[in-house]
């Protein structure tokens, strides 16, 4: 599933890249599943886990929406 945000980081790398931070996350899997297809293509940058503060329930489901990722039930709730 990450195979094209991977080629892609593969290519920063090539052209000189020491370092990634991903997009926001709220999962440690997913986060570990991506370092994980990284390293198999065999390269090993430090990634940094893209973190946000969320201050209200409301702007999480914009944010959510716009970056098209996930938040689970436990972090906010209606």
């Amino acid at each position: 599933p990450f195979d094209s945000a991977v080629t892609y980081l593969q290519k920063k790398v090539e052209m000189g890249a020491e370092f990634a931070i991903t997009q926001m996350i709220f999962s440690a899997e997913p986060y570990k599943r991506f370092v994980d297809a990284c390293h198999k293509r065999g390269f090993n940058i430090p990634i940094i886990p893209g973190i946000r503060i969320l201050s209200q329930a409301a702007g999480a489901k914009n944010m959510s929406e716009k970056f098209g990722v996930p938040i689970p039930r436990q972090v906010i709730s209606e």
